[in-house]
């Protein structure tokens, strides 16, 4: 433990979103990193909508629809080591589109005084047709459930194994929206 602490130390980090780290951008953003004297890259490896967004090997991201794969999982650690960054790997972990789906909402928080799925929706209109209609905008899973908690632990697992340095699990909380009291 106090060698990983020793090695977090003294680490700042620019974030690099899935969606742009990709083999054609990524020598970019490494370069920006030197050039304003930052030593770490934060990438998500699993997005605030429930994406892993590499080619995970575990089977449950896969049955339920998770799996994004935008990124090269094993270049970029290797391109990020190769240049002396630390990389860090976000894991967006209670809010979660995807796992709040699967299997008939089993892992969604739920709403007990409507009994159904708890969620934050808001009317839109279109602009071209004036018609309106409502749509959610955040999905919640269950922070209480095991089964939530070692969802996202076996791809900590998996992206540590592949030798990322460090992961961030963001997200740590139950949504902030009042209607919950």
């Amino acid at each position: 433990a106090a060698a990983r602490r020793s090695a977090a130390d003294g680490k700042t980090a620019i974030y690099v979103a899935a969606a742009n780290a990709t083999a054609d951008r990524l020598p970019g953003y490494y370069a920006l990193a030197r050039r304003k004297g930052y030593n770490a890259i934060v990438v998500d490896f699993k997005d605030d909508l429930g994406q892993v967004t590499y080619d995970t090997s575990l089977g449950f991201p896969r049955a339920i629809g998770a799996v994004e794969p935008m990124i090269d999982a094993p270049a970029l650690i290797a391109g990020a080591h190769d240049r002396g960054l630390y990389l860090i790997a976000r894991i967006v972990v209670f809010k979660d589109r995807v796992l709040y789906r699967a299997e008939g909402y089993r892992y969604a928080l739920w709403d007990s005084d409507r009994n159904r799925p708890w969620g934050v929706f808001r009317t839109v209109t279109d602009e071209d047709s004036g018609e309106s209609r409502t749509v959610q905008v955040e999905h919640w899973v269950d922070p209480n459930l095991p089964a939530v908690w070692e969802y996202n632990v076996s791809i900590a697992e998996e992206l540590a194994a592949l030798g990322v340095d460090e992961i961030q699990f963001d997200y740590i909380r139950f949504p902030s929206d009042l209607s919950l009291i």
